[in-house]
């Protein structure tokens, strides 16, 4: 696109690197940012030692790099890096490694796919360490358990009852549709097809 075609290009691809002179990026948040609102909330918690949960993916690793650097700035202790497949299946070992570390929170970096079996993982062991997640709700609603599946973690995109904007769109998407979306994804897509269809609007 940036070299031959050059045409005007608007995308959802996870990833700054994606960002150029003829393509857009329309991110909710993006790969440089989440890392470090992940760092400063468990900097806030007072952790003493973080585990990080690395997917091995181009989203894993561009978190990884954001992550390490903010974590340095808020003055936290990192320790080991765990590195899994983004469609891992089992994950008792994983969580059995990290507990023997010591650490006392998480931070996982990632897509997400993988989430409620570290989650179930974690409660056969009942061990839950303060874990932070980066855009890893996003998948939830496809995973079986779902948000249910992931109690007890926090985000950086969970839905926010209280934000006055968003009970608006809830009404008038009740009115039409005759029943509540009280969730990320109704919010976040709706937002992202306004944002395109002006882009290109504006073409």
């Amino acid at each position: 696109i940036e070299t031959e075609g050059l045409v005007p290009t608007i995308g959802w691809a996870g990833s700054d690197e994606w960002q150029g002179k003829w393509t857009f990026a329309l991110n909710q948040g993006s790969l440089v940012e989440e890392p470090c609102i992940m760092a400063n909330f468990l900097a806030h918690r007072k952790v003493k030692k973080v585990a990080v949960l690395v997917e091995n993916s181009a989203i894993g690793r561009e978190y990884l790099e954001h992550f390490l650097r903010y974590a340095k700035f808020e003055g936290l202790n990192v320790g080991e890096q765990f590195h899994f497949s983004q469609v891992a299946v089992e994950m008792d070992d994983l969580v059995a490694e990290v507990k023997a570390s010591g650490a006392d929170s998480i931070a996982y970096l990632g897509f997400g796919v993988p989430l409620v079996r570290l989650r179930n993982a974690m409660r056969r062991i009942d061990w839950l360490p303060v874990t932070v997640l980066a855009t890893c709700y996003l998948t939830t609603p496809f995973l079986e358990g779902g948000m249910q599946g992931c109690a007890g973690f926090f985000g950086v995109d969970l839905y926010d009852e209280e934000n006055p904007l968003t009970q608006e769109f809830s009404d008038r998407f009740e009115a039409r549709y005759g029943y509540r979306a009280s969730n990320y994804y109704t919010v976040n897509a709706y937002d992202i097809a306004n944002v395109v269809a002006h882009g290109i609007s504006y073409g």
